[in-house]
């Protein structure tokens, strides 16, 4: 579930828990009055393996809507790459055990033909991600955060974001927010940090 208040409007946005991939939303001016459900144009993932109906949906001051989900990847080929997509995360593509973070762009909500669409994480290498949120600041930036678990000599679970001037049409490189650096890094003692 997310909610937003967009000019006086709230939107409450819940997705569900199966496999249908199903994004809808209600929205009230009085929180006591609400619309009948509609759709938004763009499914998320299903409930399935590691793949979760994970979401955020915002509504930016220029009126573009951006979305942010998680599903299987397709092209291994994050924007901005962070590094190179590797054999083990071209055969983890289409798959649900292994999804990754997407993003699109809309200016009707209930379009079925989002813009933007990108793959931010690897499916492998970036493993099992279980948030995404975004934000956009009063100067226009956006940020997309998310966290993920890595394997790059040792075990950890981080919260990353990247950044935006343009509503999400390209990324800055993926920054690193929420760990600590003073715990061990060995496997299993490294560090866990998620709901971003």
């Amino acid at each position: 579930v997310q909610a937003s208040n967009v000019s006086g409007t709230d939107y409450l946005f819940f997705s569900l828990s199966d496999a249908s991939g199903l994004l809808q939303y209600r929205t009230s001016t009085d929180l006591s009055n609400w619309s009948a459900k509609a759709s938004v144009g763009q499914s998320v993932g299903p409930l399935q393996s590691n793949t979760y109906p994970s979401f955020d949906i915002k509504q930016f001051s220029s009126g573009t809507w951006g979305l942010s989900w998680l599903n299987v990847g397709i092209y291994c080929s994050p924007n901005p790459p962070p590094y190179p997509c590797t054999s083990s995360d071209r055969n983890a593509t289409n798959n649900l055990g292994y999804p990754v973070v997407w993003y699109g762009t809309s200016t009707v909500i209930t379009s079925t033909t989002w813009s933007n669409k990108q793959e931010l994480t690897l499916p492998y290498t970036d493993k099992w991600p279980h948030a995404v949120s975004i934000a956009q600041t009063s100067g226009g930036t956006v940020y997309l955060s998310y966290d993920f678990v890595s394997y790059q000599g040792n075990t950890t679970q981080q919260l990353y974001y990247n950044a935006s001037s343009n509503d999400g049409g390209s990324w800055s490189g993926r920054t690193v927010y929420g760990y600590e650096p003073g715990r061990g890094t060995g496997n299993y003692t490294g560090v866990v940090a998620n709901n971003s």
